[in-house]
Parts: structure tokens; sequence; C-alpha cells
């Protein structure tokens, strides 16, 4: 009777399900149309929410409609609706219409990993330890180290966290952005709100290491390149981006 009702309650072209046949009443597919409207409705509403500057880039219009059709076909598996849209990147890849625009299911990625950065468990840095530990080379090589449950590592193909910051600002431009350009970004959230940072690629395979659990040292050479150890640091000092850290157990 579930999996019955859900399936009528996403497709317009369903009749009532049998379930709600009785007792039996005159307008009971207009009260099921009305329902099925306002569900179809607050879904859109918060993709909307969740993915604005995706709709901004193919407009709202056009937004409306790629999310009811995401809407039907992936309905909601969580009772919360932040955490709904996860295969939305996914949905707008397969899209023919926007093949030539692949930065949107990018931007649509980055939309929602700062939307779970946002509603990740808090934890505190170990901004002190680590200051302590830099003092000791041979330790700090040796270290491997937690990372916050707010910290994402999104690699894109195209400019697509540039273009997401370009909508962030009133005056918005894109006069100096190359599209096609890839981009590697690191998200944190030191306060209240996620900071989105985009690094160079060899920060982001050291930083990607580490997430794996990789000590310092065996990052470094899976890096295989230079990369300045300190100022990558003190990014992720500055971003409370690592709340534990493991010596001798990596």
């Amino acid at each position: 009777m579930h999996s019955e009702f859900c399936r009528a309650l996403l497709d317009p072209a369903a009749e009532v399900p049998l379930s709600l046949a009785q007792p039996a009443s005159f307008d009971r597919e207009e009260r099921f149309n009305v329902y099925r409207n306002n569900v179809l409705s607050s879904l859109i509403e918060a993709l909307q929410q969740s993915f604005p500057v995706v709709s901004a880039l193919v407009s709202p219009e056009a937004f409306v409609n790629l999310a009811a059709q995401f809407a039907r076909q992936s309905p909601p598996q969580s009772a919360h609706l932040f955490e709904y849209g996860d295969r939305f990147p996914e949905f707008l890849a397969g899209r023919t219409e926007l093949e030539a625009y692949p930065f949107i299911p990018e931007v649509a990625a980055l939309e929602y990993a700062i939307l779970r950065s946002t509603h990740a468990a808090d934890a505190p840095p170990l901004n002190d330890l680590l200051v302590a530990l830099a003092a000791d080379p041979s330790a700090l090589a040796a270290a491997c180290f937690n990372f916050a449950p707010s910290v994402k590592l999104l690699s894109f193909c195209t400019a697509g966290a540039s273009i997401w910051a370009a909508h962030q600002s009133e005056s918005l431009s894109f006069d100096s952005l190359d599209a096609s350009q890839p981009e590697w970004v690191v998200l944190s959230r030191p306060g209240y709100s996620v900071e989105v940072d985009i690094v160079e690629p060899a920060e982001f395979s050291f930083i990607s290491a580490l997430h794996e659990g990789l000590s310092v040292e065996a990052a470094l050479s899976k890096v295989g390149e230079e990369i300045d150890l300190s100022a990558c640091f003190q990014r992720l000092l500055v971003r409370h981006v690592l709340v534990g850290i493991r010596t001798g157990q990596c």
C-alpha cells in the first residue's frame, strides 16, 4: 500500500490509489491532486533553496521543470528535506540539454557539498597541538590527522567553484573566467558559515592523502612535487580543518 501511494503521489497521470477509494467520496480525486501538488511543490522549493546558483544558471523557470522531473524520478529517502538532492548533480549530468554546460552539474555538486558541510557535526580544532607539533619536524612527519566532519574535498573538470563564487558577489562578472579550467576545492566550516577554498592541485593531493589517513611524510611522497607545507598547514589551521592527531598509529 505504501509503495502504491508513493508512486501515485509523484505521478500526475496516476489514478487515486485503491487504498484511498473507501469510503467513497465524490471529491477524493480532487483532494488527492491537491495533496500531490503540495508535495511536489515542497520538493521543488527544497531544491531551489539548496541549489540557488544552478537555478540562476539555467533560469528559474527551467529549474522548476528540471526539479519536478527529478522529484518524480528520485523521491526523498529521508524525512529531512535539507538532505534532499544528493543525486541531483548526477541527474543534471545526464540531461542532454545541458551537455554544452558541464560546469552546471559540478556547481550542483558544490552546492550540495556546502549544504552537507553546513549541517555537519561540530568538532573542536586542535590548533594549539598542531602549533606545538610543528616545532618537532620528525613528529610532524609521522603524524596522521582526523578531519572535521564539515570538511569536503572536491575535484572538478570545470571552473564550477569560480562560477559559484562569482554568484556570491553583487557585481557578477565572468570576464576573466575560463569555464573549462579544472579546479580543486576544499570546504571547511571554521565558524557558522562554510568556506570554499580553491587550491593548487599539489596541495589538494596532499590534503586528500591526509584525509585518507596517510601520515604527513607518506602524503608528501604521494604528491610527487614540492608544495608550500607551511602555507598549507596555515590554511588547515585557520579553517579549523584538523580535529584529531595520531602519532605512531598510521
